[in-house]
């Protein structure tokens, strides 16, 4: 399988993709140094040319309110890119509100990181990779 991953010059990024060079996977690694840029979409077609499975680990500019327009434009951007390459594995990962503080409250009201992107061309789901979520 060949595998995307988009923000691997990230602390989290960076280490998927070693753990999946370690797989029998072909990994193809991302980043705004590489001209990939999820906000603007540059290079993002490109990124995702041939891949079976794309990774976003990207995180945000910053931790406040202001990183919502920011996962919803580049959720967004992503999924329209992955379909338009017939990717069908889409991968969303984030700690962005996940604090000791805010677990028990993030089970209860969704955040609008969990939200469904407002433009998928596709079925998605989202959440968290400390909380399952129940069918």
């Amino acid at each position: 399988m060949k595998i995307a991953v988009i923000g691997a010059g990230g602390f989290v990024g960076s280490r998927l993709a070693k753990k999946l060079r370690a797989t029998d996977n072909e990994i193809t690694a991302h980043d705004r140094s590489t001209g990939v840029d999820l906000l603007t979409g540059k290079g993002v077609p490109e990124a995702l040319a041939g891949a079976d499975a794309v990774v976003n680990t990207i995180d945000a500019p910053s931790f406040d309110e202001s990183a919502v327009p920011f996962f919803r434009t580049t959720t967004e951007t992503l999924l329209r890119a992955a379909d338009q390459a017939g990717v069908r594995n889409v991968v969303l990962l984030s700690i962005v509100g996940r604090t000791p503080a805010s677990s028990a409250r993030s089970r209860r009201t969704p955040s609008p990181r969990r939200r469904e992107p407002t433009s998928a061309p596709r079925p998605t789901s989202s959440g968290s990779g400390t909380t399952p979520e129940k069918p």
